[in-house]
């Protein structure tokens, strides 16, 4: 699971592969890179569970102090990811039709 906002939608993403049998773990932190991403619900004054973002991730049984990384376009995220499950755009030559985007939004 990891969790975008580009302030207008705060989503939680994942992306799985089917393997025939069983999903595989969630492996969109690697993809989207977030390492690079603010982390909007890390504030250092405050305990994890008391973060900006709390109440949200907790309404929908998630971690108060799971991180929500802020990026300029949600839109842009779910579709670079149909791109690479699709084959499109910079993954044209590389479909992945057993890998699966999990969208949910959180309002």
């Amino acid at each position: 699971m990891t969790v975008f906002t580009d302030h207008k939608r705060t989503v939680d993403l994942e992306l799985r592969n089917w393997d025939g049998d069983d999903w595989s773990p969630d492996w969109s932190l690697d993809f989207w890179n977030v390492g690079d991403l603010k982390n909007l619900n890390d504030d250092s004054d405050v305990w994890p569970e008391d973060g900006p973002y709390a109440a949200l991730l907790e309404k929908h049984d998630l971690s108060a102090s799971e991180p929500v990384y802020e990026v300029e376009d949600i839109d842009y995220l779910i579709d670079y990811a149909n791109d690479m499950i699709n084959g499109e755009g910079d993954y044209a030559d590389n479909p992945s039709p057993n890998t699966s985007l999990f969208a949910t939004e959180l309002d």
